[in-house]
């Protein structure tokens, strides 16, 4: 399987300026990709984290 997530970090950009929405976005994303990577990483051959805006 693979799995391509595009502008993983749209969401955050658009509320940059608001920056309770933009950290609570932040973290969902973390959230997101720790069930992502902890499935079977020994399986996942390249990830990104979330961008660093957090």
């Amino acid at each position: 399987m693979v799995g391509l997530i595009d502008e993983y970090d749209k969401p955050i950009l658009d509320n940059i300026l608001n920056g309770d929405r933009a950290r609570e976005l932040c973290e969902g994303l973390k959230n997101l990709y720790s069930v992502l990577k902890a499935g079977e990483p020994e399986k996942i051959l390249f990830s990104l984290p979330p961008a660093p805006l957090c």
